[in-house]
């Protein structure tokens, strides 16, 4: 039952990517997010003060549904406001402020307990500060035009990016929930483990703006190709450094990397898309973003089942490899286009 109700959630964020666009013309994108903003308030609070595992269902997927609104619209807002000569630097700083706020998530529970009311209360309070923000600015969102239905955004505009958030995504889940176990089986104590995955996060958290400066220095694409490449790589070199101390410098670069090409997707959705279509695109991300998160577990698992320990890594190699293919695919396409007469 637990884990069915936690699985509300991402299925609220799943379902709603659709229709998320269709929101944003109709009340507008500034209200869309400040009333998912105020509606996670409400959520958070009814699920703090009722302890019904029956009302957590539809209570859990509300919130999903809630957080996926104003992570979509937030996230279109950052990318069309930011200077297009500074988006990569912007948006990086952005990924950073946003992988640091799922890694301090944790540590509230750790100092106020799992059985306090404590972090309910800063996840409304902090919603609320965040309507009350979103209202001061909200001639800044971006703007809904009217268009006929032809010329409405496409939730998967650009398929590169689209398999881009979801290789992320499950980069993600799979080093969350099973790289604990394969660093046990290599001899690491869960203590070390836990330190791991810190590590993981750390890199996400610390390396987005330089991945960001490249890409407004060099090209989009490129920093895609070199962060998939290494993400590869990476997993690669995974099983003959996992017992040794060249593990945690390896993790430090893995994840970072591996989390830049859902900060590059999002990038270049700014540069090539705005207002409706934007955020049409962003809901796209968002649903892949999903898909690959559910998926991913499943697929590491089936993996290690058959391989062993050997699966985790060959799942997240395999899967970037297909990234990697696929963006130097891109890439040769767009070569031979402009050289055709």
């Amino acid at each position: 039952m637990i884990a069915l109700s936690a699985a509300m959630t991402p299925l609220g964020a799943i379902a709603s990517a659709a229709f998320i666009p269709t929101l944003a013309r109709r009340v507008g994108a500034s209200r869309l997010a400040i009333g998912c903003a105020v509606a996670i308030a409400l959520v958070v609070a009814v699920i703090g003060a009722v302890h019904s595992v029956t009302l957590w269902f539809p209570a859990r997927l509300a919130l999903g549904v809630a957080l996926n609104g104003l992570f979509v619209v937030g996230e279109a807002w950052i990318t069309q406001r930011a200077d297009p000569t500074k988006r990569g630097r912007i948006v990086g700083v952005y990924a950073s402020v946003f992988a640091l706020a799922f890694a301090l998530g944790p540590l509230v529970l750790v100092v106020t307990g799992a059985h306090s009311d404590i972090p309910f209360v800063v996840i409304c309070i902090a919603s609320l500060v965040s309507a009350g923000i979103l209202s001061c600015i909200w001639r800044t969102a971006p703007t809904m035009a009217a268009e006929n239905k032809k010329r409405r955004g496409s939730l998967m505009p650009f398929p590169l990016l689209a398999l881009a958030v979801a290789c992320f995504a499950l980069f993600d889940q799979i080093t969350l929930s099973l790289f604990p176990v394969y660093g046990v089986t290599a001899g690491w104590s869960e203590a070390a483990m836990a330190v791991a995955v810190s590590v993981l996060n750390a890199g996400s958290i610390a390396l987005q703006y330089l991945i960001g400066w490249f890409s407004d220095r060099s090209s989009r694409r490129l920093a895609m190709l070199l962060c998939a490449g290494l993400t590869t790589a990476g997993a690669a070199a995974l099983p003959y450094v996992v017992s040794t101390n060249v593990l945690w410098p390896l993790l430090f670069v893995w994840g970072a990397v591996a989390y830049g090409v859902k900060t590059l997707s999002l990038i270049e959705m700014g540069d090539r898309l705005s207002g409706e279509k934007l955020i049409a695109g962003t809901a796209g991300l968002s649903l892949m973003r999903g898909v690959g998160g559910t998926g991913g577990g499943l697929l590491a698992g089936v993996a290690m089942d058959h391989l062993g320990p050997a699966g985790l890594p060959v799942t997240i190699g395999m899967t970037f490899l297909v990234l990697t293919a696929a963006g130097l695919a891109s890439a040769r396409r767009v070569v031979l286009e402009r050289n055709s007469p």
